[in-house]
Formats: C-alpha cells, structure tokens, sequence
C-alpha cells in the first residue's frame, strides 16, 4: 500500500517553535519500499513546536529523492535532492509554503555534479553540498561547495584553492553535515567497484570561506559545544 514517509524535518536556527518538513509517498509491502513515481514531494509546516501543522506539495517536485529541507523563517526555506535520473534539484518558498519555485538552475550542472544537501547556519549565510566537479572557469576537480551570505540571492562557488583537493574515488554524502557557531562539518566516502566505506571530515572553522579535511572514517561529524562530539 501507499504511505507518506518524512525524509527530513529540521527547526529553524534560533526558533525552536518553527518547524519545516518533507515527505514522499512510498509504496510498502512486507518484502519491500520505494518511491511512487509521478508524486509531488510533501511539505509540513509547524509554528509551535509540532503541536499543530500545515502541509502542501511542492509543484514539479515528482521523482526526486529528498536530500532536507532548510528553513531560515516561517516564510522562507529551501528543499534539496537528486531525481531519478541523479539530476540536482533545489527549490525555494518565500511566502511560507504558498509558492515554490527552482533556484539555483545554473548550480550542479556539470557531468559529475551531484548535490548533497544545503544549510544556513543563519538566516544569512548558507552553504550547499556536492560531490567533486570542474567549474565554467577552473578546470579543477574539486568538491562543488556553494556559499550565499545574503539569504541566497547570491551563491558563489567556494575556490578550488581554499579546499582540500578530492582524492580517487572519493565523493560526499547525501545529508552527511553538520554545523555548531561558525563550524561547518561534511563527510567523504570512498566508493567504487570494490569497497564502499567512511572517509574523510571536512571543516570550515570560518563560516565555509576555508576548508581543512582529516581521515575519520567516521560517517557523521557533529558538535553539541566547542568541546564535546
């Protein structure tokens, strides 16, 4: 039978109280679960904690895999993923759900682009997540990270020289980052033919201007204070 499953829920930075959700019909039998094909993404809204919501769909959102949803008010927020065929896809609201539009058509476009998720870490500094891809204007190999510092009118590729060059077969993961203050966190695999296995940490002390990577093996980083995680 048919479900709607939530794929991603998230609190807006500094307003507990705001709530942004995302959920996919899934056909379920006892064996297995996969996406319906042909069906909009679902959008949940709650402004008091959870305690009561709205829903609606997002427009021309149909086979597409949900990276999460980013919030940055009870009007604005951000939905991410691949489709079927591992086409990126980002789309934006303004008017609290009513809405949505594509944005950022001209992102994660080259052959290997492949988007991993997007964050603010307030309500004007973004970053958004892609796997190792050359640029119109460099023709480096280097993982596709995009930064807006003004509520995402304007995202620039971070430079290929302030980011720790990918290595063989090493790529990001879908949802695998994490941020505290101004720290920034994302996570590498190593992925092909023969292995699949955590990697590398990524992270940006400087609010995702400059990026230091180190051999973790772990498959998520994440702070709860400057100390602790």
């Amino acid at each position: 039978e048919d479900t709607v499953g939530i794929n991603s829920l998230a609190t807006v930075v500094g307003h507990d109280n705001i709530v942004w959700a995302t959920g996919s019909k899934y056909f379920v039998d006892t064996f297995d679960f996969y996406n319906v094909e042909e069906e909009d993404i679902e959008y949940f809204q709650s402004f008091d904690a959870g305690n009561t919501w709205t829903t609606g769909t997002i427009p021309s959102s149909a086979n597409m895999y949900v990276n999460n949803i980013c919030g940055v008010s009870d009007q604005k927020a951000w939905v991410n993923g691949v489709d079927f065929d591992a086409q990126s896809k980002i789309f934006i609201t303004t008017d609290g759900g009513t809405t949505w539009l594509p944005t950022m058509t001209d992102k994660y476009i080259m052959p290997t682009s492949y988007l991993n998720g997007l964050v603010f870490i307030d309500s004007l500094t973004g970053l958004s997540f892609g796997d190792p891809a050359v640029s119109d204007d460099d023709s480096t190999y280097y993982f596709e990270v995009y930064r807006t510092i003004d509520g995402g009118n304007n995202w620039n590729r971070i430079p290929s020289a302030n980011i720790p060059v990918p290595l063989q077969d090493e790529y990001g993961v879908a949802t695998y980052f994490s941020f505290l203050n101004n720290d920034i966190w994302f996570s590498t695999v190593i992925s092909n033919n023969v292995e699949y296995r955590d990697f590398r940490s990524f992270h940006s002390s400087d609010r995702g201007l400059t990026w230091t990577a180190e051999i973790t093996d772990a498959s998520y980083v994440s702070f709860v204070d400057t100390e602790h995680g």
